[in-house]
């Protein structure tokens, strides 16, 4: 009969630490979790901000790739109207 009681009494220790040790959890990690969603917050405003910046970056070489390849046209127009045409000095 030993047996029953000793588990029993065993069972009852586990519960009652699992409850304590949930609730000293609970109270302990509030505010811990309130600093993290801070922080996630914080960064995800800081990443719509790099994202921003980025498409900001983007459009502006986008520009200076086309100027460059306007450039390379008449480079290469200058080129061949330079070979069609040749110099007399």
């Amino acid at each position: 009969m030993r047996a029953p009681a000793s588990s029993s009494l065993l069972a009852e220790s586990f519960e009652r630490l699992r409850l304590e040790l949930s609730t000293l959890l609970h109270q302990d990690l509030d505010f811990p979790f309130c600093c993290f969603e801070f922080l996630a917050a914080g960064i995800g405003k800081t990443y719509a901000l790099f994202k921003k910046l980025e498409r900001l970056f983007e459009r502006q070489v986008a520009t200076l790739e086309l100027f460059d390849d306007l450039f390379e046209l008449l480079q290469a127009v200058f080129k061949f109207r330079q070979m069609e045409s040749p110099r007399t000095l």
